[in-house]
């Protein structure tokens, strides 16, 4: 039975004779002098999502929302209730069944044009919650009520969609390597006159970037592999490896040998990857170089990116992934991956043929972002079919063996750059937003993020 009361007066009267919320099978009234809400809980909802069918025709699409899955905070010096995991998008909380615990009597206040007043709350109403509803738990001797203001929280995005913004102005560089180094996101490219030069932003406004200096580097230098190693950068140029800690500075190392190109650094291994006259190498320091063997065939040289972490299970064993073309010459990339316990580097080749191989694009690059592999890159193709450049975007989810395209239509590119065939490079940053960074006659800066890993 419903009671329908119009003052706070009231309330405390019929408080005498109405049922308390506590938990329990008696239905015998007790009267307690205090008033608290102990829990707040919700029932199944409803989610409607837009579709579009196989005849290209608009749909709603409904799914079921389990309102135990977001439990709700009770705010007791504030009196404000929320749940702190919001609902999923397009969750219809104008009709909300309530589960109650609390010290006391439960009232929820409505309003509409005529009548303004507190109603026992009983857990078979249905409520709208489209604004924040007050809830007033009074005690059973009538002497002594809460109010709390009760807030159902939905995304007003979607969660797993990837949210892009265009970052202006662009450095005036042709872009070769991005990466993250010192709280700053720096830029690797030439002159339009071959000069090798960097430009830097830091990743708190990544809206303005430092004036372009050229570097104090051969025009040979291999800007594409600029690796970060413990607090330092390295960089080859004919045969000899550059060290600066800034970027900006760079002094000649005195090695010997041959160094003729950085393939992938890692702070938790403790290791920096090279080929040394003609052979696979690392160093653990930068001053000297350990050869492990020959390169073998078919391993990445040409457009190399790699991506470094620790294995799910273990993370004191680290996996390094490398993506890239064996010669300039190369029509197909390949993947090559090893594990910190192993002394060698595998090749990675599906059992399923080319359909799921990694896919041929000039310009090809490979990171590590929300547990995953993702590759892009300008035009080329993939099993044979001709790909736009920046239209598609693969991933792998075990670790470079096979690649998909994304197809759901949430992780997208930026529209705004699909066919653009221009030089770039890529990076994700600490906080894991993607950066893209385009030359060409039209230079642009992309940062975008998964939704999700922004809350």
């Amino acid at each position: 039975m419903k009671r329908y009361l119009s003052a706070l007066l009231t309330i405390c009267t019929v408080a005498l004779t109405a049922t308390s919320c506590f938990d329990d099978d008696d239905d015998t009234t007790v009267i307690y002098p205090y008033a608290a809400l102990k829990s707040f809980s919700i029932g199944s909802l409803k989610a409607y999502t837009r579709s579009t069918t196989a005849e290209g025709k608009d749909t709603l699409l409904s799914t079921t929302v389990n309102g135990n899955l977001y439990p709700f905070a009770i705010d007791q010096k504030n009196r404000v209730v929320y749940n702190p995991d919001s609902l999923p998008l397009g969750t219809d909380v104008s009709k909300v069944t309530t589960g109650v615990s609390c010290d006391g009597i439960a009232y929820i206040y409505e309003e509409n044009d005529s009548v303004q007043m507190y109603n026992l709350l009983s857990s078979s109403d249905s409520l709208d919650f489209t604004t924040p509803r007050r809830l007033l738990v009074a005690s059973t001797d009538g002497n002594y009520a809460l109010e709390y203001t009760v807030s159902l929280n939905v995304h007003t995005v979607d969660p797993d969609a990837m949210y892009w913004e265009k970052l202006q102005p662009a450095p005036q560089v042709q872009p070769k390597r991005l990466l993250p180094f010192d709280g700053k996101m720096l830029l690797f490219g030439l002159m339009d006159d071959g000069t090798p030069a960097s430009s830097f932003a830091t990743i708190e406004e990544g809206i303005e970037w430092s004036s372009t200096v050229v570097l104090s580097l051969p025009e040979t230098a291999d800007l594409e592999a600029v690796q970060h190693f413990g607090n330092t950068l390295y960089v080859t140029a004919a045969g000899a490896l550059y060290t600066s800690s800034d970027g900006e500075n760079w002094n000649k190392a005195n090695l010997a040998g041959n160094i003729e190109k950085l393939i992938s650094a890692s702070d938790a291994e403790g290791k920096m990857w090279a080929v040394v006259d003609g052979c696979l190498a690392y160093t653990t320091d930068g001053t000297s170089f350990v050869t492990v063997g020959d390169v073998p065939k078919d391993f990445p040289l040409h457009n190399v990116t790699s991506a470094v972490y620790p294995i799910v299970t273990n993370n004191n064993i680290i996996r390094s992934v490398l993506v890239g073309y064996p010669n300039i010459e190369s029509k197909e990339p390949c993947v090559w991956s090893r594990l910190s316990v192993e002394d060698g580097w595998m090749q990675l080749i599906p059992s399923g043929g080319t359909e799921f191989s990694c896919p041929a694009l000039h310009s090809l690059s490979m990171l590590r972002y929300d547990n995953r592999l993702l590759a892009f890159g300008r035009a080329g193709n993939a099993d044979g079919t001709s790909i736009k450049a920046f239209s598609v975007l693969y991933f792998s989810r075990d670790n470079g063996l096979t690649w998909e395209p994304y197809d759901n239509g949430k992780m997208a590119l930026p529209e705004a750059l699909r066919g653009v065939d221009a030089p770039y490079a890529s990076a994700v940053d600490a906080e894991q937003y993607l950066w893209i960074v385009t030359g060409g006659d039209n230079p642009s800066v992309w940062r975008g993020i998964i939704n999700r890993l922004a809350f």
